[in-house]
């Protein structure tokens, strides 16, 4: 339907992306169904393509807001929980994502062998195939954060995780060095609270912040995760994260106690 929108209206590729200062090859994605459009970035190419029915505008934006949650994840729908896929449907379109962490190194910051543990450790005796098949699903996740326009992530992590020997030596090795990796190539804003440091006992949880919509919140309890979305709620969920931010070390401070224990692990 966008690209009838587009050709109707003499534009290229190239131009009606420059609408959405974004590429042609987005673009072609976009049309093609292979990416997620977020709402302003429709509401942009429409006023381009001056479509101006309010009925056929109000229809665009709706599918638009209902194909958030179906995107590539919906091939691993036999194996996620139901509420899981709803995060990850919309952490795709996010445009800010702030995590708390204090069990695991989070989900997208996650080597494949350190992955590989986690999940050995949540089924003893996990089939070969499944195992795969999540490694696959949980690293194709990770690539929000080498998208054109990545969200802004931001993770709190709880020191005590990083001294946690998930794997062995060579995995939390391997572990650190891809954060530094991420670290260095900007794709978050890593901040550790350090193990003396006074707090209240907490739930690791994630805050998901959208251009257009309400924030959400994910929090992780044992008996599954649990998707917050009173105003209330993300509201003190809000300000427990702002005041971790404050007592956690900053970037640079983080950076450095995270090559310290890669070179402890040889």
């Amino acid at each position: 339907m966008l690209r009838s929108l587009r050709e109707a209206a003499n534009l290229n590729g190239e131009e009606a992306a420059a609408a959405a200062e974004r590429s042609a090859s987005w673009l072609s994605r976009i049309e093609s169904g292979q990416a997620v459009l977020r709402l302003r970035e429709l509401r942009d190419l429409l006023n381009h393509y001056r479509m101006d029915d309010p009925d056929r505008r109000a229809a665009l934006e709706r599918m638009a807001t209902e194909g958030r949650e179906r995107d590539w994840w919906t091939g691993y729908t036999d194996k996620l929980d139901p509420l899981f896929g709803r995060f990850v449907g919309l952490e795709a379109v996010a445009s800010e994502i702030l995590t708390f962490e204090d069990h695991a190194i989070p989900g997208l910051l996650q080597s494949p062998r350190y992955m590989q543990t986690l999940i050995r450790l949540a089924v003893p005796k996990p089939q070969p195939e499944v195992t795969e098949a999540t490694i696959e699903f949980r690293t194709r996740r990770q690539g929000i954060l080498h998208d054109e326009q990545r969200p802004h992530f931001v993770v709190i992590l709880d020191e005590a995780v990083l001294h946690r020997r998930m794997g062995g030596q060579e995995v939390m090795r391997e572990q650190f060095a891809f954060l530094l990796d991420a670290i260095d190539r900007g794709l978050v804003e890593f901040r550790i609270l350090a193990t003396t440091q006074e707090r209240m006992p907490l739930h690791a949880f994630t805050i998901l912040r959208f251009e257009d919509d309400p924030a959400v919140a994910h929090l992780d309890t044992l008996s599954g995760g649990v998707l917050e979305e009173g105003h209330t709620a993300i509201e003190t969920y809000e300000t427990i994260f702002a005041y971790l931010r404050t007592i956690a070390h900053d970037p640079p401070a983080s950076r450095r106690v995270i090559q310290a224990m890669k070179e402890a692990h040889g």
